[in-house]
């Protein structure tokens, strides 16, 4: 499973620092703990405003257990196409009463994803607050 980190401001940011160079950072294997080495990278698109951008994603491997790992940047989401502010800005207009349709107009996504968004964020969200009311109940 890739790792999500923050490695720039922007998408922007990203690119001009990474297309050619790999982020500077030390990365521990989630299986061992031990420090992983680079790797290799591979291409990952990112669809933002009907623009699909070719973005750089690179890989460390472990030395001990040879698990890779690639380390997407927080503009992105394992196994998703659109950029966080996308998907983001969908459901915030969505959850401030636009209809779907016209949040997905806005931004630029099918309807039949965002839903699919939405559902996972109810479900993220009732797992929350079951877990939370357990906390509280003392269990």
């Amino acid at each position: 499973m890739p790792m999500v980190m923050a490695l720039a401001k922007s998408i922007k940011d990203y690119l001009d620092a990474y297309s050619t160079k790999r982020p500077d950072i030390k990365v521990n294997c989630s299986n061992c703990e031990a420090v992983m080495k680079a790797w290799s990278r591979y291409f990952r698109h990112a669809l933002v405003n009907d623009t699909s951008l070719s973005i750089p994603i690179y890989r460390w491997r472990c030395p001990k257990c040879k698990r890779t790992c690639g380390v997407l940047p927080d503009f992105l989401a394992p196994h998703l196409t659109h950029t966080t502010n996308v998907r983001e800005g969908c459901v915030r207009s969505y959850s401030d009463g636009s209809t779907l349709e016209k949040a997905c107009e806005q931004a630029g996504v099918d309807v039949r994803t965002a839903s699919r968004w939405i559902k996972r964020i109810r479900t993220l969200l009732d797992d929350a607050i079951s877990l939370t009311l357990k906390l509280v109940a003392g269990g």
